[in-house]
């Protein structure tokens, strides 16, 4: 669900900014709780998605939701790369399949909440009430 945050900077400030966002957030959190090993884990999958969710919105006929699908998918994706090289084994990609599965679900709930704060801010923007 962190990937609201970068989502919503994306299509209000674009890639630069949600970069940024997305970077203090990580540094913040490990340094918050997180630690070295936090660090590696949220940069890892955020960095990712992040990238991922740039090029889905350029390629324009994506929707907010399905560009949230993609980055939840990419985060997951990252964060298995991370802990493959951090525990230095192979066999922690085996919960990919099911982290997939669930990155969807997240995905679709983190487009849903995207999509109806953009519409808001739209709205508000507008001169219109939210």
């Amino acid at each position: 669900l962190a990937n609201v945050v970068t989502l919503i900077a994306l299509y209000l400030f674009g890639g630069r900014t949600a970069f940024g966002i997305l970077t203090v957030r990580c540094v913040l959190g490990a340094v918050f709780g997180g630690g070295i090993t936090g660090l590696a884990f949220s940069l890892s999958g955020g960095l990712l998605a992040l990238s991922v969710m740039v090029i889905g919105k350029r390629a324009r006929g994506f929707s907010v939701y399905g560009i949230s699908m993609m980055g939840a998918a990419a985060h997951n994706i990252g964060q298995i790369l991370a802990a493959m090289v951090l525990m230095n084994s192979v066999y922690v990609g085996a919960y990919l399949p099911w982290l997939l599965l669930v990155g969807i679900a997240t995905g679709l709930l983190t487009g849903g909440v995207c999509a109806g704060v953009l519409r808001v801010l739209s709205k508000v923007q507008a001169g219109g009430k939210a």
